[in-house]
């Protein structure tokens, strides 16, 4: 049943990246000393882009690439682009909370009130906190509430390169009911490996949850201005 979502960040940004060439494969990624600085948030600028391989329950792979389109006053617009599809993702531009985005495990377009806090600057190893919000999908509505950690530093390769990267981990509960009726709950899990190099988007991303979806992304390259 495809009424559950995982983030597309730079996550991203928003919204984001992930295993290698599929949910299944994941790309090396290594725990190594490098100094847990403290990372500032980034600043953000029309043009930039990253292009990703992207797989979900259903979907083997694909290409996926988020592109900032315009920086305003409150907020930052993306588009994100499938084959088949493009989505609009919009993040605050102070905390780059997510406001929207594609929901990663089922292909929607999705709305997030108050706003999903996948990320908190400064960002340190060792920071925690709890992200509550709602998300409005083409199919569904549901209630999620996420506890958040900055497990430490890896140094990950993927396709479009090789990152010191924080690697974010989520867990949490959620419960909804589909348009039709249909009420759900249940557990989901992310890891996103957010790194200063590529402006905090992640370039390695994976998510499951406990109805058998799962996601998955992998930088291929980017262009940063």
């Amino acid at each position: 049943m495809n009424t559950h979502f995982a983030i597309l960040l730079i996550a991203p940004l928003a919204a984001l990246a992930a295993c290698a060439t599929s949910s299944d494969q994941p790309a090396a990624s290594s725990a190594v000393a490098i100094p847990t600085t403290t990372a500032a948030a980034p600043t953000l600028a029309p043009g930039d882009t990253m292009n990703y391989i992207y797989s979900r329950k259903g979907i083997q792979e694909q290409a996926l690439t988020e592109k900032v389109v315009q920086v305003g006053a409150d907020s930052i617009d993306l588009a994100i682009s499938t084959p088949d599809r493009t989505y609009t993702a919009v993040l605050d531009r102070d905390t780059l909370a997510l406001k929207k985005a594609m929901c990663l495990s089922n292909g929607q377009q999705c709305e997030f009130s108050p706003g999903l806090t996948w990320i908190r600057f400064p960002l340190s190893v060792g920071q925690q906190w709890k992200s509550e919000f709602k998300v409005s999908g083409e199919t569904f509505e549901s209630n999620v509430t996420l506890d958040w950690k900055v497990a430490g530093m890896e140094r990950v390769k993927v396709q479009g390169g090789e990152f010191d990267a924080y690697k974010l981990t989520a867990t949490g509960s959620i419960s909804g009911r589909t348009k039709t009726g249909a009420s759900f709950s249940g557990t989901e899990s992310s890891t996103c490996w957010s790194a200063p190099a590529a402006k905090m988007f992640c370039v390695k991303y994976a998510y499951h949850n406990s109805f058998g979806e799962k996601s998955a992304r992998e930088l291929v390259s980017y262009a940063l201005q």
